[in-house]
């Protein structure tokens, strides 16, 4: 048989394989009358003879032969299983090609590939882990989004602030804005006199003022909170606004006075009324502010709600603080402005709430 050199490279069989194979070749050859046997036609008759080859792994054919193209090249060919069960070619020494048909579906070589089945399965388990740590993932970048953002509108109504102090010269001192005049207020004029101090701020003194509709709408309490009927709430963000280029929106609510005693029924932290041992209400006393600021710190966008992107600040006589009650994101605040994280209880409005 003609520039044909088969050479064992690995597996069972040993020399017996080896001249097995070499002998079946001679046989081959013989049939033909002696006539050299081509490379191809060479492995097709030992196909469809179905030789009884002693099992290996690997075999290694190699012929020097003009390939497909012209040029003399070197052809490695690779058969990765027993020839009568599939066996594989590579051809990769070829510039084109070259392949034949027998009962046993000899191809080129090719490299392994991943099964439907086994993609399917990667696809799942890449589906099911995105799925538990995604919304942690979101939330987290929510969370950083809306600290990032709280921090910047307490500073920018602080710097507000010190302009208007430092334009009327009356440092620590903000009645001159911020208290009513002649213990009648007026939120919507104090809302134009304070936009003046943040560059470009636009005023919404009702719902129907041109383009101010979106504006008003509802914040959801940073923790449960009942009505008089024991059913969960959300406080109206219907005040006078002024909104920011950066999108912050700041809600004014005017007190007709600064300092104001404030007698009333005492409720708890989740709204309900608190009650003496024989069932009579509790009485409370409180201060007013001189105003109270309802900031949203990206406007009408979600979540809108207390103790995430919204805040109660107050401005008394001499300084601004934070809010004073923890329904109006007072401790979220507070630890947001010594680095610490948000604080606040998800509800869903409308439904009874158990104690």
């Amino acid at each position: 048989m003609e520039n044909v050199r088969i050479a064992m490279v690995s597996g069972g069989g040993g020399a017996s394989s080896l001249s097995s194979l070499t002998g079946i070749a001679q046989e081959l050859q013989a049939a033909e009358g002696g006539k050299a046997l081509s490379w191809c036609a060479f492995w097709r008759c030992l196909l469809e003879r179905k030789s009884p080859i002693p099992p290996f792994k690997k075999w290694v054919v190699s012929k020097t032969s003009l390939c497909n193209g012209g040029g003399a090249q070197h052809v490695r060919v690779i058969i990765k299983n027993h020839p009568l069960h599939h066996p594989a070619l590579d051809y990769s020494g070829c510039s084109k090609t070259l392949s034949f048909r027998t009962p046993y579906g000899l191809t080129p070589y090719r490299k392994s590939a991943f099964t439907l089945a086994e993609v399917l399965i990667t696809i799942g388990i890449i589906g099911i882990v995105a799925a538990m740590t995604l919304p942690a993932l979101i939330q987290k970048n929510q969370e950083t989004e809306l600290t990032t953002r709280a921090k910047r509108m307490y500073s920018e109504i602080s710097q507000a602030i010190k302009l208007y102090e430092a334009q009327n010269g009356t440092p620590g001192e903000l009645r001159g804005l911020f208290e009513a005049k002649n213990g009648v207020s007026n939120s919507g004029q104090l809302a134009e006199d304070f936009a003046k101090y943040f560059n470009g701020a636009k005023v919404c003194k009702k719902k129907t003022d041109r383009g101010c509709s979106e504006y008003f709408y509802t914040l959801e309490y940073s923790i449960p909170y009942v009505d008089s009927e024991g059913n969960l709430t959300a406080r109206s963000f219907s005040n006078p606004k002024i909104i920011l280029n950066d999108g912050i929106v700041i809600g004014v609510n005017q007190a007709s006075g600064c300092g104001i005693k404030v007698t009333e029924e005492k409720h708890d932290a989740n709204g309900r009324p608190v009650t003496d041992a024989d069932g009579n209400p509790v009485m409370s006393t409180w201060y007013t502010a001189c105003t109270w600021l309802y900031i949203d710190t990206n406007g009408p966008k979600k979540p809108n709600k207390y103790g995430m992107d919204a805040f109660e600040l107050e401005v008394h006589p001499e300084k601004l603080t934070v809010g004073g009650a923890a329904l109006t994101g007072r401790d979220s605040l507070k630890s947001l402005l010594t680095n610490g994280k948000l604080k606040y209880t998800n509800y869903k409005v409308g439904e009874k709430m158990e104690f």
